[in-house]
């Protein structure tokens, strides 16, 4: 009997999985499009990811952390660096989770002290490790970005928020520069990396903690300096002595040194009123300062003349969980999008991105269910615990039962075996929280705020 034969409509022969073709969003390459040794040490910085592992002679096992689009170059990226370093370097063969967040149970497998996280990322806060961050230098054209945002943005005053996938964080400087002076209006955004944190054992904390959105108001520049010209670590990156022969780390956003409120509102400076009494005092008028709002969410930071939802957003990167979570979250806001690979345009609308009217519904749903599971999306991002403890009390408090599950990897068949539960909720990264519809067949999984 043939194997075509032999399959039923409860079995297969596993060749439709074999033969079926994946969507990507980023180009195939084939085996001719392999890199040389010359072109991994570009790509992948390994002169910077050698200097971060020798910073510290307790780095003597590195875990190396790629996506899966990437894999074909990892043996030869550890064998370099093995070869420079004298250290051992391991490679992660699979995430736990999604590979945009640094996946610190896997390295702890390995007894790792220290990751190397390379390609996209989506910036959480990590809890035990030492990372470093390589996004990549992909291709792009910047005179072809330039001359699009140019020709979605014909009017120079208007007031525009530049917002880039991590991927293309290299080309940054040169779009400023080239864009010029004239855009006046124009904000770029700029990178944040994670803080590093104390090691911390995991139990729940006695109260429960209020969950509440990263906003910081301080000053920021409006150009983004190439974060691959750092450690990615501010603990052991390289500084630079400035004008006022303080220490400056070139690349990364530094925080005020006073008090941070976290809040869904951004701050607004105000003139004091005992600077403008001391000015009338003297005799001096002086014009009013404008109020600034600062916003830091998602990795990104960037400080604007008027809010956030006055700005159209122009994204530089391909369509995918970091252009629909800036979307859902800046909802009010104008989208146009410009895709390096394809070097395709277009003004993002809900058509174009189904999961914003899909998310709202999923909100609504939410309120609605008795049954809550409450699905374990991550062990790495800092502070998880307590966004899951608050999550039992809220329940708890709506008089609803709820379920905690540690699944890794979210499908079908996993999500299949709790009939019972009415609706999922996810904890997990931004990114990661929006799961494909496949994983959905059987329940739908939101992520509470």
């Amino acid at each position: 009997m043939s194997s075509a034969s032999a399959s039923t409509a409860f079995s297969s022969d596993g060749v439709d999985v074999i033969s079926r073709k994946i969507a990507s969003s980023f180009p195939v390459e084939g085996p001719s499009d392999r890199k040389s040794e010359r072109e991994l040490r570009s790509y992948y910085e390994l002169t910077r990811c050698v200097r971060f592992i020798k910073s510290d002679p307790k780095f003597e096992r590195v875990a190396l952390q790629f996506p899966d689009r990437l894999l074909c170059d990892a043996a030869s990226v550890a064998s370099l660096l093995e070869k420079e370093t004298g250290r051992s370097v391991f490679i992660l063969g699979d995430t736990s989770y999604g590979s945009c967040c640094v996946d610190e149970v896997a390295a702890e497998h390995i007894q790792a002290s220290c990751i190397v996280h390379f390609g996209q990322a989506c910036l959480t806060q990590t809890r035990r490790l030492p990372v470093l961050y390589v996004f990549g230098c992909e291709a792009i054209d910047t005179a072809e970005c330039v001359a699009t945002f140019r020709r979605l943005f014909p009017e120079k005053g208007g007031h525009v928020l530049v917002l880039y996938d991590t991927l293309f964080s290299h080309c940054i400087d040169e779009f400023k520069g080239q864009l010029g002076a004239e855009y006046f209006n124009t904000m770029i955004s700029t990178l944040v990396l994670p803080e590093p944190v104390s090691p911390q054992p995991d139990t729940p904390p006695t109260a429960p903690a209020q969950v509440t959105s990263e906003n910081v108001s301080g000053s920021c520049s409006c150009t983004c300096s190439h974060p691959c010209a750092t450690d990615g670590l501010r603990k052991h990156s390289e500084t630079t002595q400035g004008n006022d022969g303080s220490d400056q780390t070139p690349g990364i956003f530094k925080e005020p040194e006073r008090d941070v409120y976290e809040s869904e509102t951004p701050e607004t400076g105000h003139q004091s009123a005992e600077s403008t009494t001391g000015d009338t005092e003297r005799g001096c008028q002086t014009e009013p300062k404008p109020e600034r709002h600062s916003y830091r969410r998602f990795g990104r930071s960037f400080e604007l003349v008027k809010p956030v939802e006055e700005h159209r957003v122009f994204y530089i990167g391909i369509e995918g969980p970091t252009l629909t979570n800036l979307m859902l979250n800046y909802n009010k806001c104008q989208f146009y999008s410009y895709n390096p690979f394809t070097r395709e345009s277009r003004r993002e609308t809900l058509n174009v991105n189904k999961a914003l009217g899909r998310r709202y519904f999923l909100v609504q749903k939410a309120k609605e269910a008795r049954t809550v599971g409450i699905l374990i999306g991550t062990l790495g991002a800092a502070k998880y615990l307590d966004i899951i403890e608050r999550l039992k009390h809220i329940l708890k408090h709506a008089g609803k039962k709820y379920y905690t599950i540690a699944v890794g990897k979210l499908n079908a068949p996993k999500m299949a075996n709790f009939m019972e539960v009415d609706i999922f909720v996810l904890i997990a990264c931004p990114e990661n929280s929006l799961v494909d519809s496949q994983a959905r067949s059987h329940t739908d999984s939101p992520l509470p705020h």
